[in-house]
């Protein structure tokens, strides 16, 4: 399948307001996605989850969707709540129905507190997993409803005052160069 001219469905899984942050970073990241595809030629959709949202209405999107990003937070070593909740409600549902899902693809855009180095350190609390397995468990939970994988991209020190925006729009718009050629 060609990622030339797609539909794409953005999931923002950051919170307005997280208790530890000013929560704007993932939310800023899933609109410069929502934007830099537009610009390529790219329709897009996009949902905030803390903004609500209803099953059949998301359904009806990852069926429209060729390609599902899910930009969010590591929380606890994995998924925010709402995220998962999103998962169980909206994907299930999705799996249900008797539709064509071949050909469809889904990637993760997350950000991490810690740095890149603590990530693959078999001493830190990610045991030298990477983002790619901390990920695992939500690309095979699309995987069994029949969407295919897309590569992960990470940005690590997300809670670092000093964390350069610039500098991680520039790595997620090559990624997406790479993904979407």
């Amino acid at each position: 399948m060609s990622l030339k001219n797609t539909k794409v469905l953005i999931l923002n899984a950051g919170y307005g307001q997280p208790p530890q942050s000013k929560g704007s970073l993932n939310h800023s990241l899933s609109i410069e996605i929502e934007k830099y595809l537009k610009q390529k030629g790219h329709e897009t959709k996009i949902t905030h989850m803390d903004q609500g949202y209803d099953v059949k209405d998301e359904v009806s999107k990852l069926d429209w969707a060729d390609v599902i990003i899910l930009q969010t937070p590591t929380w606890w070593l994995g998924l925010p709540g709402q995220a998962k909740t999103y998962i169980d409600l909206v994907l299930s549902e999705y799996f249900r129905i008797p539709n064509k899902k071949e050909g469809k693809k889904f990637m993760v855009s997350c950000t991490f507190a810690c740095n890149e180095e603590a990530l693959y350190d078999p001493n830190s609390a990610y045991q030298g997993l990477g983002p790619d397995q901390v990920y695992w468990t939500v690309y095979q939970s699309f995987f069994y409803s029949g969407i295919g994988k897309l590569p992960i991209v990470a940005f690590n020190d997300a809670s670092n005052p000093n964390f350069n925006f610039d500098e991680a729009v520039s790595k997620l718009h090559s990624h997406l160069d790479k993904v979407f050629q």
